[in-house]
């Protein structure tokens, strides 16, 4: 699912020392953002839903829990986060 409806977006402002890594999934299905959202809860990995609640969003230590336990394999997806650990 990831690899398919999800970003990757560096944050590169100055207040962070090393680009500031945010992962998301983007659906119209708003149904299914919910249970992914209830399903990755339930593995212990907390998420943000925006106010359309059409984004679940994952930011900090999240990102790195969410990673352990979501394999991402698009070739993007795998270069943004090689390039924001130098």
């Amino acid at each position: 699912m990831f690899d398919a409806e999800g970003f990757i977006f560096l944050d590169k402002r100055s207040m962070y020392r090393s680009p500031y890594v945010r992962l998301g999934i983007h659906m119209h299905n708003v149904r299914i953002i919910n249970q992914i959202k209830e399903i990755l809860e339930s593995q212990g990995i907390r998420s943000s839903l925006n106010k359309k609640q059409d984004r679940l969003l994952f930011y900090g230590e999240t990102v790195t829990e969410f990673l352990n336990l979501v394999p991402i394999r698009n070739p993007k997806h795998l270069n943004k986060l090689k390039a924001s650990r130098g």
